[in-house]
């Protein structure tokens, strides 16, 4: 990808996380534990610890990309971050009062926190 396509993509992140950080508080309402929704619009990171998602969240803030390429990139080779798919089917499997919410792909086992924003009602 060239250099201006990876800037495009970054952007892309930023502004969705930043859209995201604005409005997040009592979004989780609609959501109940044991609920199936649906991953809406692409880009969206889900982090298995929170704090992990928190910080990524926090450097999209305040703009610092070279903080969030490090951080996003090393999560994302362990494992501990991945991005989620337009379309893909999750379960919620816990709520939090912040607007994460966690949740597991349909047939995997492991669980991620992701911004309420992220999903839709299946």
């Amino acid at each position: 990808m060239r250099a201006w396509g990876k800037q495009i993509v970054f952007a892309a992140i930023i502004c969705a996380f930043a859209l995201a950080i604005n409005g997040r508080v009592g979004r989780t309402a609609s959501w109940k534990i044991g609920d199936t929704a649906r991953v809406t619009g692409s880009n969206w990171i889900g982090c298995k610890d929170k704090d992990r998602l928190d910080k990524l969240n926090e450097y999209a803030h305040q703009h610092d990309e070279k903080a969030f390429k490090r951080l996003l990139a090393h999560s994302l080779l362990t494992g501990e971050c991945r991005f989620f798919k337009s379309g893909e089917i999750v379960y919620i499997t816990a709520l939090s009062f912040l607007g994460y919410v966690k949740v597991r792909l349909q047939g995997e086992v492991d669980e991620f926190w992701v911004l309420s924003q992220a999903l839709t009602a299946e």
